[in-house]
C-alpha cells in the first residue's frame, strides 16, 4: 500500500498534473474559492458604483432646476417668494439624498463590502462635492427666507415634476422656432429628473406614467439628435 502525500504539493503533482484539461475545467468552474467571492464583490461593487453615480446625477439636476427658479425680487412679491421656498426645498430634498448616499458608502466601505478603488473615491469625491454646494446654497436661501414662512408641508416631488414639465412645454416652443440645442438641453433635464423621480415613486399608476414621459423624451432627444446630424 503507497503511503499518503506528505504534502499539498506532492498531492497536486499526484492527482491533479496528471489530468487532462478536459477533467480539470469543472473543477475551476465549479470551485467557489476560486471565481464565486471575487465576482460577486466585483458585482457588487459595480451596482453600488452605478447606484452612487445615479444619485448624483439626479442631485446636480435637482440643483440645476433650484437655480432655474427665479429668486424673489421683493418680500412683498409672493409668487416669486414662493419659487425662492421651491428652491430652498429643493436643497434640502437634494442634501438629503446625498447626505444618505455617503452614509450607505460609508457603511459598506467599513464592512469590507466595498473596495476603495479609485473609480469610487473619485465618484464619493464628486458626490461630496455636490452636497457641499448644495449645502451652502441651502445656508443662504434660509437666511433670505424667515423661520416662520417655511412650509414643512410641501413637497419637493410635486416641485420637481412642476418642473419638469414646464421644462418640456418650454422645450417644445423651442423647437417649434427651430432652437433646437436649448430644446435638447431642457427634454435633458426633464428627462434627469424624471429617472430621479422614478427611483422614489411607490405607486405603480405614478410610475407607470412616469415610464411614458421617459420613454417620450428619450425618443424625442434622440430624433432631435439625428436631425442634427442631417443637417450638419
Amino acid at each position: 500500500c503507497s503511503s499518503a502525500p506528505s504534502s499539498t504539493k506532492q498531492w497536486y503533482q499526484r492527482r491533479v498534473r496528471g489530468m487532462k484539461p478536459a477533467i480539470l475545467l469543472p473543477l475551476f468552474r465549479l470551485s467557489p474559492f476560486f471565481l464565486f467571492p471575487v465576482t460577486l464583490k466585483q458585482d457588487h461593487q459595480r451596482e453600488m458604483l452605478d447606484e452612487f453615480q445615479a444619485s448624483l446625477q439626479y442631485c446636480q439636476a435637482i440643483r440645476e432646476a433650484a437655480n432655474l427658479i427665479e429668486k424673489p425680487f421683493s418680500a412683498t412679491d409672493f409668487k416669486n417668494k414662493d419659487k425662492h421656498h421651491q428652491k430652498l426645498i429643493l436643497c434640502q430634498k437634494s442634501e438629503a439624498v446625498l447626505s444618505a448616499t455617503i452614509h450607505t458608502a460609508k457603511q459598506q466601505l467599513f464592512a469590507k463590502k466595498l473596495s476603495p478603488s479609485k473609480t469610487f473615491k473619485d465618484v464619493l469625491y464628486a458626490v461630496y462635492g455636490e452636497f457641499c454646494a448644495v449645502h451652502d446654497m441651502k445656508v443662504a436661501l434660509e437666511k433670505d427666507l424667515p423661520e416662520a414662512e417655511h412650509d414643512e408641508n410641501s413637497c419637493p416631488e410635486e416641485v420637481l415634476l412642476a418642473f419638469a414639465f414646464e421644462q418640456i412645454r418650454s422645450g417644445i416652443l423651442d423647437e417649434n422656432y427651430g432652437h433646437v440645442g436649448e430644446c435638447i438641453k431642457r427634454y435633458r433635464l426633464s428627462l434627469a429628473l424624471i429617472m430621479g423621480l422614478l427611483s422614489e415613486v411607490k405607486s405603480e399608476n405614478d410610475r407607470h406614467i412616469l415610464l411614458k414621459y421617459e420613454t417620450g423624451l428619450q425618443i424625442r432627444i434622440d430624433n432631435l439628435h439625428g436631425r442634427r446630424k442631417t443637417t450638419l
